[in-house]
């Protein structure tokens, strides 16, 4: 019974393509959105930290925490050649 069995014409093929295409196109809609709202997310922290540590530094004092000096030497005195220097 070989004349039973009926393959899918090409016009029913190409649909089923188009809907995948059309489901592929939302999804990376959708994830393009959701890593432009992290970045943006991430952003917003960022400028709030940088704000809070200028507003820190600004007022008033001229110098650099002990600790952050402490920091610093130990990095130049492990890495030679470091740019901190």
């Amino acid at each position: 019974m070989r004349g039973a069995r009926q393959d899918f014409t090409l016009t029913e093929r190409l649909m089923i393509v188009a809907i995948l295409v059309i489901f592929a196109l939302v999804a990376m809609q959708n994830l393009l959105q959701s890593v432009e709202q992290s970045e943006q997310r991430t952003l917003k922290s960022a400028i709030g930290e940088y704000a809070a540590v200028k507003s820190m530094y600004s007022e008033g004092t001229a110098t650099v925490p002990q600790p952050m000096i402490q920091a610093t030497a130990a990095y130049t005195d492990a890495y030679p050649g470091s740019p901190a220097r």
